[in-house]
């Protein structure tokens, strides 16, 4: 799946920090596959402001091919399932939503 820098910056922002210990290993791997480097957090202009704000520059186009597993892409699901009942699933997420949906 070709992820841009913001959809890696989102998943990395919505999955959960608790729960099991099978689920946490699958989140783990989540993390270090949507990991921005050093390198392409300087080609965009990644920055962290004060109040932890993340800003880039969407002109710096940068995608990365990332292979989730079918046990990351139901953990994954499954937390915009739940954001969806919660009625709290923000329109910012909505594209990444929808790339997940096609899977």
């Amino acid at each position: 799946m070709k992820l841009t820098i913001l959809d890696r910056l989102q998943i990395q922002n919505i999955l959960p920090r608790e729960g099991d210990i099978v689920s946490l290993i699958h989140i783990k791997d989540i993390l270090e596959k949507t990991k921005i480097t050093s390198e392409e957090a300087i080609k965009c202009e990644l920055k962290q402001h004060d109040g932890g704000l993340v800003t880039f520059n969407p002109e710096k186009h940068i995608e990365k091919d990332v292979d989730f597993n079918v046990e990351q892409v139901i953990i994954i699901k499954a937390v915009f399932q739940k954001k969806n009942d919660e009625k709290s699933l923000h329109i910012d997420l909505l594209d990444l939503y929808q790339k997940f949906e096609k899977l």
